[in-house]
């Protein structure tokens, strides 16, 4: 196109607009593409998220644990183990801990699945 612009087949104004449209598309694919590959993130995060709200409680209580009392001074976790449903790996392996009123704890890893290769 550049080439014809100076062999007079083309206008100065003919090539402007041609490369002003040939960035714009690109730009507009390069959009498009993000923006798949943003839904095939999302549709992941979405699946783990069900799989997770489906799962159910399993939790064992040692022999002669106590209820939960309504009102406590702390909550006391001794040697708690987690492994997500169908991985041989476990993500928490006698983790103890206490967490008293008004303090907010979370305990953050990767699943198996996104942990490989790392």
């Amino acid at each position: 196109m550049a080439w014809k612009t100076v062999e007079g087949a083309f206008s100065l104004g003919d090539l402007i607009v041609f490369f002003t449209a040939f960035y714009r598309v690109q730009a507009f694919l390069g959009k498009f593409v993000l923006g798949i590959t943003n839904l095939y993130d999302s549709n992941l995060f979405i699946g783990n998220l069900f799989q997770l709200l489906d799962l159910k409680p399993t939790v064992r209580s040692a022999d002669g644990a106590e209820g939960i009392p309504m009102e406590m001074d702390e909550l006391q976790l001794e040697n708690v183990s987690f492994k997500y449903p169908g991985s041989a790996r476990e993500a928490l392996r006698n983790v103890s801990l206490t967490v008293k009123p008004e303090q907010h704890v979370a305990i953050v890893g990767q699943h198996e699945r996104h942990a490989r290769g790392h």
